[in-house]
C-alpha cells in the first residue's frame, strides 16, 4: 500500500481525533456485513491516514478469514497479501493456518488451471513461515513512490499437515510428482504424521502421470509402515479405483469396487435383521450397532462404498461399452446398497444416450437432423423408454436437475425423436419445475407459443449470473425447433 498522505499527517489533533473516531466507528459497521467490498474503501483510508495501529490482531483475523470466504480473484488475492503485510508491519504475527491459506491463494487458487510460477510462489512462503523475520517493500512519504527493502522481525511458525497437503495438491496440479514425493518425504523426515489427504493427493498425482507401479509401491509401502488405518477408508479407495481406471486397468477397479460394495450389502443385511427382531429399539442403540458394523467391515480392511464409488464404477462401465449394467447399477444403489444417487451420475447415463451425430451447429444440418421423420426401430425405442426410466428415478429420488442435466437429458431426448417431451421437459427446468414429470400430450400451437417465449427470456438473461446455464448448442437447436413449429 502507499504511504500515508502528506497532507493527513498536517491535520490538527482536534480534527485528526474526531476523523479517526469517524473512520473506525464506518469500519466496525463495515466488518459487520463481512463483505470485503464494503470493508476494503475504509480500510484503504485507515491506512491514508495512518490509524492502521488502532486495527487489533483479532480484527485482522477476521479480515483474513471475510477474504478467505470471498471469490477466488486477482482482486481479492492482491487484498489478502496487503492485509498479509501490515500485519508483519503493525507487528502482529501470522497463525499456521493463516499461512496456509496464503499458500494456496498464492497456490494458484484465482486460476483455473496452475502453473509451475504458481508452486514456486507458494514455496517462498513456505520457506518465509519459517524464518524468524520478513523482508517487506516499504514505502516513505519521503521516497516519492520508491520503496526500501525493511527486514522486520517476527515468529518463526513451522508447518504442520495441513502445510504439506496444501503444498502438494498445488504440485500434483501441475504434474510435478518428483516435487509432491519431496514434500512427502519432507513431512515424514519432520515428525508429521502424512494423513488421509496426504496419501490420497499422491495417488491421485501418480494415476494422473499414469505411474501405476508407483500407486502399488505407495500402498505397500504405508503397510509396511503400518498406517494401514490411513487407507481403510472410502476416500482412499476410491482415489485407487479413479487412477486404475483411467490407466487402463478396469479389472483392478471392479475388483476393488465390488468388495466395496459387498461391505454395503452385508451392512444392511444385518439392519434390517436386527430391525425385525427388535422393531423397537432406539435410534441411538441402532446408531451404535451401525458404528460396530463400520469397525468390523474396516478390521477387514475394506471400507464400504459411498456415492463417488459408485459414479467412478458407473462412468467405468459406460466406457467399456457396458451400458445395461451401468443403469442396472443405478436402480439397485439405494435399496441393495444404501447410496443415494448424485446428478453427475445421472448427468452421465443421460450423456451416453446422445448421439454424436446430433450434436451439430450449421442451419443445414440441423434442419435435416431435427425435421426429418423419425423411423425409431426397436434399439431407439428400448432407448428412449430407458431414458425415461432413468429420468422419473431422478424425480423419484428428488435429486435436483443442473446445467449439465438440461443439457444431456434433452440432448439425448432429441437424438431419440422423443421432440415433445424434449420440449417440455426444457420448459419444465428452465422454470425450475423439476418435480413436474413430462406430459405424454402433444405440444400444441400454445405450448410453442409458451416456449418461444422462454427461449426469447433465456437469451436476454443468459449474460447474468445464473445456477442454470443453458449449453449453446443445445440452444441454437431448441431455439432453431421453436422458429420452425411457429
Amino acid at each position: 500500500m502507499n504511504a500515508p498522505r502528506k497532507e493527513n499527517a498536517e491535520l490538527d489533533m482536534a480534527t485528526r481525533l474526531k476523523l479517526k473516531a469517524k473512520l473506525l466507528a464506518n469500519f466496525q459497521r463495515a466488518l459487520a456485513s463481512t463483505n470485503m467490498d464494503l470493508i476494503w474503501p475504509i480500510y484503504d483510508e485507515l491506512y491514508d491516514y495512518g490509524f492502521l495501529q488502532c486495527v487489533s490482531r483479532r480484527v485482522f483475523h477476521y479480515l483474513i478469514k471475510y477474504t478467505i470466504n470471498s471469490r477466488a480473484t486477482s482482486k481479492n488475492l492482491n487484498r489478502f497479501k496487503t492485509i498479509v503485510e501490515d500485519m508483519l508491519t503493525h507487528g502482529h504475527h501470522l497463525t499456521v493456518s493463516e499461512y496456509n491459506a496464503l499458500i494456496h491463494w498464492v497456490g494458484g487458487h484465482t486460476v483455473p488451471q496452475r502453473r509451475p510460477q504458481h508452486f514456486t510462489e507458494a514455496m517462498k512462503i513456505f520457506d518465509e513461515m519459517q524464518q524468524p523475520y520478513v523482508i517487506l517493500n516499504v514505502q516513505h512519504q519521503s521516497s516519492l513512490g520508491t520503496g526500501i527493502e525493511r527486514k522486520i522481525a517476527k515468529e518463526p511458525v513451522g508447518p504442520n499437515a495441513g502445510t504439506f497437503n496444501t503444498l502438494i495438491n498445488i504440485a500434483a496440479q501441475i504434474s510435478d510428482v518428483k516435487a509432491a514425493q519431496k514434500l512427502y518425504h519432507d513431512m515424514v523426515s519432520r515428525g508429521i504424521p502424512p494423513d488421509t489427504l496426504t496419501y490420497s493427493t499422491l495417488i491421485k498425482a501418480l494415476g494422473k502421470i499414469g505411474d501405476v507401479d508407483g500407486i502399488d509401491y505407495l500402498l505397500q509401502r504405508i503397510t509396511d509402515q503400518h498406517d494401514e488405518d490411513l487407507i481403510r477408508t472410502t476416500y482412499i479407495w476410491n482415489t485407487i479405483i479413479a487412477g486404475y481406471a483411467f490407466n487402463g486397468l478396469p479389472e483392478r477397479a471392479y475388483e476393488l469396487f465390488h468388495k466395496m460394495k459387498e461391505v454395503n450389502r452385508v451392512q444392511l443385511s444385518l439392519r434390517g435383521q436386527q430391525n425385525q427382531r427388535h422393531p423397537n429399539k432406539g435410534k441411538r442403540k441402532r446408531g451404535q450397532q451401525q458404528q460396530q458394523q463400520q469397525r468390523c467391515s474396516k478390521k477387514k480392511g475394506i471400507p464400504k462404498a459411498d456415492f463417488e464409488t459408485f459414479r467412478i464404477y458407473i462412468d467405468l462401465l459406460l466406457q467399456d461399452g457396458k451400458r445395461e449394467e451401468a443403469v442396472s447399477t443405478l436402480f439397485t444403489m439405494q435399496p441393495h446398497f444404501n447410496v443415494k444417487p448424485t446428478v453427475k451420475i445421472y448427468n452421465s447415463l443421460f450423456k451416453s444416450f446422445m448421439q454424436n451425430e446430433a450434436l451439430v451447429s450449421s442451419e443445414d444440418d440441423i434442419d435435416d437432423c431435427d425435421k426429418r421423420s423419425f423411423v425409431i426401430d426397436k434399439q431407439y425405442q428400448l432407448d428412449l423408454e430407458k431414458v425415461h426410466q432413468i429420468y422419473q428415478h431422478m424425480v423419484k429420488n428428488q435429486v435436483k436437475p443442473n446445467s449439465e442435466t438440461l443439457y444431456t437429458l434433452v440432448s439425448a431426448l432429441l437424438d431419440l425423436g422423443d421432440t415433445q417431451n424434449a420440449l417440455t421437459l426444457f420448459m419444465n427446468i428452465t422454470k425450475k419445475q423439476e418435480e413436474q414429470q413430462t406430459s405424454n400430450d402433444n405440444v400444441d400451437a400454445t405450448s410453442v407459443k409458451i416456449l418461444t417465449s422462454q427461449i426469447i427470456r433465456l437469451q436476454e438473461q443468459k449474460s447474468q449470473p445464473s445456477s442454470l446455464r443453458i449449453n449453446p448448442l443445445l440452444f441454437a437447436r431448441i431455439r432453431r425447433l421453436t422458429s420452425s413449429s411457429r
